[in-house]
């Protein structure tokens, strides 16, 4: 089949009108998906650190109430001591 040239022009030109939007159309849906997986793994990140800051916490805590008991254990033993001498 045979089109006038301008007619053929017109075509080709509107048939990489289309395929240039198809293009845009794909990297822009490329450029929001990797925004997704950016955003979740920043999720996931951040309910790690928050993790990570708990437990922490709680082995400070501990740490703590640990230091307090052999210091209390400590005192009752020397004291304990000290009244046997003054026996």
């Amino acid at each position: 089949m045979y089109f006038p040239l301008h007619l053929e022009e017109m075509l080709f030109a509107e048939l990489n009108r289309r395929d240039q939007k198809k293009k845009e159309e794909a990297e822009r849906l490329k450029q929001q998906q990797q925004r997704e997986k950016v955003e979740e793994r920043n999720a996931i990140l951040a309910i790690q650190k928050e993790l990570k800051k708990r437990k922490e916490d709680e082995e400070k805590q501990l740490t703590a109430q640990e230091k307090t008991m052999l210091k209390q254990e400590w005192e009752r033993q020397n004291s304990t001591i000290k009244q046997k001498e003054l026996q």
